[in-house]
Formats: C-alpha cells, sequence, structure tokens
C-alpha cells in the first residue's frame, strides 16, 4: 500500500496474514466449542473443580486464555502492529521484531491470565475452608468490584493517565 505524508511516498505495510489467520482460527475455534457445548468446560470454576492436577488444570486454562486473547484481544493491537511494522523497517529483521512486539504482549496477557487462575484457586480453597462465605457469595463478588474499583482513585492510575514518573528519564 503507498500513501503520501505531506507530498512524500511512504509505505504502509500491513497486519501480517499469520496474525489475521491466527485470530480468524481462534474464532473459530470458540464458536465450535460454544455449539458444542464444550466452552463452560473451559472456564476458571470448571477446570479447578475438574479433578484435573492443579498443573493440568491450569495448562487447559493457559490454552483457553490463549485463544481468548487471539480472538478478542489481538484484533484491538492492528493498529499497532501496523505502526510498528512502519517504525520496524529499518531494521534488519522487520518480521522477527514485529514477531517479538506479538509474543511479548501474548507474554504479558497470559502471564496475567496465569495469576488470576492460581488467584482464583486460592479464593476458592478459601470459600471451601470457610462456610460463612460459601453461604455469602455476593460479599466476595462485591469486595472484587470495590477493589477494582478504588483503582480509579489511586495514585497509580493518575501517574499512569499523566506519564508522571518518566519524564526526565532518557
Amino acid at each position: 500500500m503507498i500513501g503520501t505524508v505531506a507530498g512524500i511516498g511512504t509505505r504502509k505495510p500491513g497486519v501480517p496474514m499469520v496474525v489475521i489467520g491466527a485470530i480468524a482460527t481462534a474464532w473459530a475455534v470458540a464458536i465450535a466449542a460454544e455449539a458444542t457445548g464444550e466452552a463452560k468446560l473451559l472456564g476458571h470454576s470448571a477446570l479447578i473443580h475438574s479433578g484435573l492436577p492443579i498443573v493440568g488444570a491450569l495448562a487447559v486454562f493457559v490454552l483457553a486464555w490463549q485463544l481468548m486473547i487471539a480472538a478478542m484481544m489481538l484484533p484491538s493491537t492492528l493498529p499497532l502492529i501496523r505502526l510498528f511494522r512502519v517504525a520496524a523497517e529499518g531494521q534488519q529483521r522487520p518480521g522477527q521484531a514485529t514477531a517479538a512486539l506479538i509474543a511479548g504482549y501474548a507474554t504479558v496477557w497470559t502471564a496475567f491470565g496465569v495469576l488470576a487462575f492460581v488467584g482464583d484457586v486460592g479464593l476458592h480453597k478459601l470459600v471451601h475452608a470457610s462456610p460463612w462465605l460459601a453461604a455469602h457469595p455476593q460479599l466476595i463478588a462485591g469486595s472484587v468490584l470495590a477493589l477494582a474499583g478504588s483503582f480509579q482513585f489511586s495514585e497509580l492510575k493518575e501517574r499512569c493517565l499523566t506519564g508522571a514518573g518518566t519524564r526526565g528519564r532518557s
């Protein structure tokens, strides 16, 4: 694709077809899992209580999580990938640089998913150890929402939005 910026011809690389293929494949698998009723087996709670060893449940969760990342989150990165490919054109191996960007994105979200799963396992153990908590599940949901909502009033959120703490660094 050729475009012009201020009269200068510039090349605008598109998104690699492998990325588009990964998105399409992930959606096809998700639709098939939902259509066959198998999707319900991939949720946190189902996996935690599936009888699988926790490492096995985590492995299945990570696979399902990767599909979710590819189907639902990767599409939102397409503008970033296009921009990055333009910036990486000067590199010796721009394809590898793009692959590293996507791999880094997937790695960070996978790490987050693993932490969330492990936290959920701990929460389930806590609820099973406390009959009172088991009888009041709304307190858990409310507490999680309150904790997440409290981030809106945090200094960290403000610093992230304003870029404070990154100024003056070289």
